[in-house]
Formats: C-alpha cells, sequence, structure tokens
C-alpha cells in the first residue's frame, strides 16, 4: 500500500509561450528593452490515490496539472565613460494547479476488472510557490581603468505565497486559505570594490566584498499564523501551558523557543583580501 506507480499512458508536458519585445538606443551610451510574454503549461505531472474495491491503494503520475506564467519587463542600461549600470523591473502572475509534482490529491476511485477508473477531483487555479508579482534589480559601477572600481548591486521583491492559518479556527479548513497569503518584500545590496597594485614589478589588487551591506534579515519563511519570521500566534491558553512547561525545564524563554534563524537570510558577510599575478 501507498506505493507511486508508474504510467505508461503519460503525455508529454507541453509549453505554448508568446513573447514579443522591443529594444531601443536612447543614445550611444543609453538602451531601453521592454518585453510583453505569455505562457501556458499543460500536462504536467501531478499525483492520484486510487482505491480498488478490495480497499488497496497505490498512487500513481498522471498528467493532471495545468500553470500558465504572464507579464513583462522593463529593463534600462547604461554603458560607457565612468559609471556604467542598469535596472530592471518585471511585473508577473504566476498560476497553477499545484506547485509540487509529488503533492497528492487524495480521489476515491472504484475499479474493476477490466474497467476504467473513476475519479474525482477538485483543481483549483491559485497562486504558485514561486509567484512574484513585482521584482526589481539594478546594479551600478563606477570605476578608472588599471586603477580602482566600485560596484554596488541590488535586488526587491515582493514576497512569495504562503497559506496562512488561523489558530482560533479549527473549522477551517486549510485548503480554503491554500496560498492566499504574501510574505514579506524582499530586499538585499551588495557591494564590492578593487583597488589595482603594483609591487616590484608584479600587477595585484586589494579587494572588499561585502553581501548584504545593510545587514537586513530577509522573512524567507514564515510561520503560517501570522505571515511573520518572528511572530507566532498562539491561543492564551496554549501559550499559558508552554510556558509553564518551559520555566520547569529552566532553560529558554518562550520567545527564544520560537527563534528560527533558518527563516531568515544570510546576515551581513565581510571579505578583505589581496590578489596577485605572477
Amino acid at each position: 500500500e501507498g506505493r507511486t506507480m508508474g504510467n505508461a499512458n503519460l503525455e508529454a508536458e507541453r509549453t505554448i509561450a508568446y513573447e514579443i519585445g522591443l529594444q531601443q538606443a536612447v543614445n550611444d551610451q543609453v538602451a531601453v528593452n521592454v518585453t510583453v510574454y505569455h505562457k501556458d503549461f499543460r500536462n504536467l505531472l501531478g499525483i492520484e490515490q486510487l482505491t480498488t474495491v478490495d480497499n488497496i491503494a497505490y498512487q500513481r503520475y498522471v498528467n493532471r496539472d495545468y500553470g500558465a506564467s504572464k507579464g513583462f519587463s522593463l529593463e534600462i542600461t547604461k554603458s560607457g565613460g565612468l559609471i556604467t549600470g542598469g535596472a530592471n523591473y518585471a511585473f508577473s502572475f504566476s498560476d497553477g494547479s499545484s506547485s509540487d509534482p509529488n503533492s497528492l490529491e487524495l480521489i476515491n476511485t472504484a475499479i474493476s476488472i477490466g474497467g476504467d477508473s473513476e475519479v474525482f477531483a477538485e483543481r483549483r487555479i491559485l497562486p504558485l510557490n514561486w509567484d512574484q508579482r513585482h521584482t526589481f534589480n539594478a546594479y551600478i559601477n563606477m570605476q578608472r581603468k588599471d586603477n580602482w572600481s566600485v560596484g554596488l548591486v541590488g535586488y526587491m521583491y515582493s514576497g512569495q505565497p504562503y497559506s496562512p492559518t488561523f489558530v482560533e479556527r479549527f473549522d477551517l479548513s486549510d485548503r480554503e486559505y491554500r496560498s492566499l497569503g504574501n510574505k514579506p518584500v524582499i530586499w538585499n545590496v551588495d557591494l564590492k570594490a578593487k583597488k589595482q597594485l603594483k609591487f616590484f614589478g608584479l600587477k595585484g589588487s586589494l579587494f572588499l566584498k561585502v553581501d548584504n551591506l545593510f545587514d537586513n534579515l530577509n522573512e524567507e519563511n514564515v510561520f503560517s499564523s501570522t505571515g511573520r519570521a518572528d511572530q507566532i500566534a498562539r491561543l492564551p491558553e496554549v501559550a499559558k501551558l508552554l510556558v509553564q512547561e518551559i520555566q520547569g525545564r529552566g532553560l529558554l524563554t518562550l520567545k527564544e523557543t520560537d527563534i528560527r534563524p533558518h527563516f531568515f537570510s544570510t546576515p551581513r558577510k565581510l571579505q578583505l583580501g589581496v590578489e596577485w599575478k605572477f
């Protein structure tokens, strides 16, 4: 029981894509690029669970899922001169019937010898796990050839979907609120600087690299009860029992037990070094 079976009748996944773009040079240093696109993904793999008349359950892969992605992007770049850089903004929708090909949709079926299975399934088109409505990227670089350079790279994008839960309502199905919440905005800036050096006829450079320049702790994962990485909602009576249990152990506070370091992005990282060419 519970085995996942193959399916010789699977069809090939199919992607239908439409895209139109425009590239325009404003002058000899500045260019603009606009792209509009739409993609359909059909016959995506999923898993269904079947039960025979002998009450034997098994799973099999089927072509059941669908997805779509659409949006536009606007990019501006500058090249040449002391300062170079660019910026890109994208607005997009990514919706579909499932984000995971191995997710299980419970289906009640009855199979007779030589007969076909009768399938009962409910599918809804929801935001996919990687749906990201707004995405902004930018970079800027200043340099003197064979002397020094300083560059910044940054990004900001809207939070991806999560499925909220409600601690005070046990009668509400989690399925009804799947992918209806959004995580907080994510942003980051990195810096890299380099100074060319000469020492005893050898060429080298002194470099500084800083990841997460502003030490921003992005909330990459969140508690489903609050939509935040540093807050968890509990019923008062549940919180009281937990406090009593933790105090009995005498190790941590309730707030400390709620800390999830892996819910946050990596903090600031600084690298300073020297390179020599022989």
